[in-house]
């Protein structure tokens, strides 16, 4: 089973995860935010799919790298 380490055992890259998962997540409820007043008050159609497709991508890259990262811990992925 993994022992949990202390926070002199970890690298500068675990002991950041919080704070970035955090800066991830803030970003794109931005972005969200951005999308919705896009819908309303947007200059044209395309500025809102191309906030949309930003949004969409950053919440995709956003869950493939805690999968990868969740992956990685359990030792299924290099």
């Amino acid at each position: 089973m993994l022992e949990k380490r202390t926070s002199e055992e970890k690298t500068p890259d675990e002991r950041l995860f919080p704070a970035k998962v955090t800066a991830a997540i803030t970003s794109l409820i931005v972005m969200i935010g951005y999308f919705v007043i896009t819908l309303t008050r947007g200059p044209n159609d395309i500025y809102t799919v191309l906030v949309g497709a930003i949004t969409v991508g950053l919440a995709a890259g956003i869950a493939a790298g805690l999968v990868r990262r969740s992956r990685r811990r359990r030792g299924l992925l290099r």
